[in-house]
């Protein structure tokens, strides 16, 4: 049997005010690893199997059919890093953390794992420099096509990503349906709904409502999939179609959830004027999105800076969009012929950015 662990000491996640500079920014350099190591606990089942009752490496070794030297080695590191905990007699279970990388957690992030940890997305963040020297996306230079058209050219890797999109999409649903105010609201247009778990989490919520999901056939076609019996079929209609272009008409509300991070302001403000000539009278538009900080805000939660400030750089590196601050998106829904009527936080760390519109 292996050596018992020792519980990680308190220095090694929240290092004491004494840790010299250069070992804090050696950790920082070194945290790629930590994602690999993820990534391998939920590829390799590990975490689905330790959830069941905690083991010793050479068990779970057998389990899986893994090595149980190198298991264990990577069972020691998940500890450090507060995935797993050492439960005495050499035996290993996993943390509340740890447990949203089994596959059947409700708020489970397995897929979240396997495409940040995928050859095709780390490669393109190490072409980042290339971005910062000519404001091009990375991704496009390392694979010689724009991010979602290269999805679409490979059929796994983009069902990956959209798994991957639904884990976050549980928690978004949750924070629009707790943090948002449904009343007066009989009709919502869901633009660019995915598999439509957004919608769905609104229209359980909020009985009198009716919806529409909007997004690309073959988005629709698989939300459609979903859908069909269901107690929501008869409140959620389906519709195929791109944004740029046109939107279904007479909606009080249109949410755009992570959408806008996508795109310039250009694009952005065409969406949302789109949004404004779709709607009906008195309607409003809802974007779900990170709140970029403003600089000098020094009252700025710093996870808030942390989670905006490096998904605003995974856009410069995938799509060419970025995040913006309150007072941006008020720029751009007054161009778009909204007035930016509140601001909602979220325990999800989106904000829900509310425009209404104005008449002309």
């Amino acid at each position: 049997m292996m050596n018992e662990l020792l519980n990680p000491p308190d220095e090694l996640l929240n290092p004491a005010a004494g840790t010299p500079p250069a070992l804090l920014l050696r950790r920082l350099i070194g945290s790629y690893r930590i994602t690999h190591a993820i990534k391998a606990a939920a590829e390799l089942g590990i975490t689905d199997h330790l959830g069941e009752r905690p083991q010793g490496a050479d068990e779970l070794a057998a389990r899986l059919h893994l090595n149980p030297r190198a298991l264990y080695r990577l069972l020691r590191t998940l500890v450090s890093i507060g995935l797993l905990a050492d439960a005495g007699g050499g035996l290993f279970t996993l943390t509340p953390v740890g447990a949203c990388l089994r596959r059947d957690a409700p708020d489970r992030m397995r897929a979240w794992a396997l495409c940040e940890g995928a050859e095709y997305y780390q490669g393109a963040w190490m072409n980042l420099p290339h971005a910062i020297q000519t404001g091009e996306t990375a991704f496009e230079y390392r694979h010689g096509t724009a991010f979602y058209q290269y999805l679409a050219e490979h059929p796994e890797t983009g069902h990956e990503f959209s798994q991957a999109m639904l884990d976050y999409a549980r928690l978004i649903a949750q924070a629009v349906v707790a943090g948002y105010d449904f009343a007066g609201v009989r009709r919502v247009v869901d633009i660019g709904c995915s598999h439509g778990r957004l919608l769905s989490a609104i229209l359980r919520a909020n009985p009198t409502v009716c919806g529409v999901l909007f997004d690309r056939p073959e988005v629709i076609e698989r939300a459609e999939e979903r859908i069909r019996g269901t107690e929501l079929a008869g409140r959620a209609e389906l519709v195929a179609g791109d944004f740029f272009e046109s939107l279904p008409a007479g909606g009080d509300l249109y949410i755009l959830s992570r959408i806008l991070m996508d795109y310039d302001d250009d694009a952005s403000v065409r969406l949302l004027r789109n949004c404004h000539r779709a709607m009906a009278p008195g309607g409003r538009v809802l974007i779900v999105q990170l709140l970029m900080p403003e600089q000098g805000d020094g009252g700025a939660a710093g996870e808030q800076l942390f989670e905006a400030a490096v998904s605003d750089l995974n856009m410069l590196v995938l799509t060419g969009g970025r995040e913006r601050t309150e007072g941006e998106y008020r720029t751009l829904l007054g161009l778009a012929g909204f007035r930016l009527s509140r601001v909602v936080p979220s325990q999800a760390l989106v904000s829900l950015i509310e425009g209404e519109r104005v008449e002309p």
